[in-house]
């Protein structure tokens, strides 16, 4: 017998017969067990991350019988960021591709398939909500397979950032969803050379992991935008927020800033569900509103590039929506600075 099995008995009794003990070879991996209950994800191919084919899983240890939902007081959430094999574009249904993980740390290089994202601030986490801790993953892997309908997620002795080993298994239905797309271009966009108006606002560490956080609103002829970041007239903007390795409160640091989701120096924030904030985007705006009709799309990878003669900044766009078009233009002007 390997280091990998064990040794099951199982009795059998019956009045007047000698008992029948059997003995069964069992993986030892078998035993890992189901604390998990609960499950959706979203398909989000290259649109967050610029690279490989990505799934976001969610996978929850418990399930309200009563309304259907999570008990966010008492439950845990596993989040996953999962590179893997694209869909096949005519299957009526997506699924999460069956085979080992590994859990890796982000590389702007792209990930290789068949792995999961470790780092806690890509949203790659263990939320226990009781506890009110939300841990990162350090290392380990986990495997995916099909029962039928069902799929079947296995963690063994995942390594999370207090040290401890989470060992736990999905087993259920998990609908995978297509991402939504909030892009209304249908081709690559040059928004040229804009210098009407800006603000910008210094963060601090907000993070907390050593980056320092510029958020801006950038305007075009016809458009304004205050100090609360509320816009007036009609005309175009494009707002960012970079992360920097310095504390100068001045003006950005020069440099080129890489759009992604990591959050360390010379990286900008791309865009996300424009329902919470539209930071991360390019925005046509009507009479100090914006709408899906006027257009707009968020900027998901690509490269922000800042560059300043005295206090007048030069801002290059060189980004990609999340349809895959190229966005680019240029900010020249000042941009006065709100701490």
């Amino acid at each position: 017998m390997t280091d990998d099995e064990r040794e099951a008995r199982l009795v059998v009794s019956a009045d007047g017969v000698d008992d029948v003990i059997v003995t069964i070879k069992q993986e030892a991996g078998d035993d890992i067990p189901q604390n998990m209950y609960a499950a959706h994800g979203t398909y989000y191919g290259s649109a967050i991350y610029g690279r490989g084919n990505c799934y976001e899983i969610n996978l929850y240890d418990f399930l309200d019988a009563d309304t259907g939902g999570i008990s966010m007081a008492t439950s845990m959430q596993f989040s996953l960021h999962i590179f893997a094999e694209e869909p096949d574009p005519d299957a009526s249904t997506i699924e999460l591709p069956e085979g080992t993980y590994t859990f890796a740390p982000y590389s702007e290089d792209g990930m290789d398939e068949f792995t999961a994202i470790s780092d806690f601030s890509l949203m790659t986490a263990v939320k226990l909500f009781a506890a009110e801790k939300t841990l990162s993953v350090e290392q380990g892997t986990f495997t995916v397979e099909k029962d039928g309908n069902n799929t079947v997620i296995k963690f063994k002795e995942v390594e999370l950032s207090d040290g401890s080993l989470f060992s736990g298994m999905f087993y259920g239905d998990l609908a995978i969803k297509p991402c939504l797309r909030y892009s209304t271009f249908d081709g690559d966009f040059d928004f040229g050379t804009i210098s009407n108006d800006g603000v910008l606002f210094f963060g601090g560490d907000a993070i907390g992991n050593g980056t320092y956080a510029w958020s801006a609103g950038l305007c075009g002829e016809g458009l304004f935008i205050d100090e609360q970041g509320t816009f007036s007239g009609t005309g175009c903007a494009v707002l960012f927020e970079i992360f920097s390795d310095t504390s100068s409160t001045r003006m950005i640091p020069a440099g080129t800033y890489s759009i992604n989701r990591s959050f360390g120096p010379f990286t900008a924030r791309p865009g996300g569900n424009p329902l919470n904030d539209t930071i991360g985007w390019y925005l046509n705006v009507v009479n100090g509103a914006t709408s899906p009709v006027y257009g707009w799309a968020p900027l998901m990878y690509g490269e922000i590039t800042i560059s300043h003669t005295g206090d007048v900044y030069t801002i290059e766009y060189d980004a990609v929506d999340d349809a895959g078009n190229r966005i680019t233009g240029t900010y020249n002007g000042t941009i006065p600075l709100t701490i």
